[in-house]
């Protein structure tokens, strides 16, 4: 979705970190090799700290730790001390809250962003 849409409005900021026991900085890499995409930066989190605040603002069950999760902001938020609750999230974790993952819902909602 990411390298069809070359809009310059539109950003992407992958986080990866320790979500199965496999997972490390060597294979986050490797795997962010696979999105390649326009304005997209990627950082590795070693410490969970981020994804128990990001929990906690998605309202997410205690112990439960998000991944696969697709978070939309309009342009004009800032993340500054604390992680911002998204306009629009979408997650592939089987829980509750967010919409389930679909490519074409969160491309519409994407869309909708842009023209406010």
């Amino acid at each position: 979705m990411l390298t069809q849409r070359r809009s310059p409005e539109i950003r992407a900021y992958f986080l990866w970190g320790r979500y199965l026991g496999t997972d490390d900085e060597e294979k986050a890499r490797a795997t962010s090799r696979k999105y390649p995409a326009p304005n997209a930066t990627h950082f590795w989190m070693p410490k969970p700290e981020f994804s128990g605040e990001l929990a906690g603002v998605l309202r997410i069950a205690q112990g439960r730790v998000p991944y696969d999760v697709y978070l939309l902001y309009p342009k004009s938020v800032l993340w500054e001390t604390q992680i911002p609750a998204p306009a629009y999230w979408q997650q592939q974790m089987g829980v509750l809250q967010g919409d389930p993952f679909d490519i074409t819902r969160l491309e519409s909602r994407i869309q909708q962003l842009l023209t406010r």
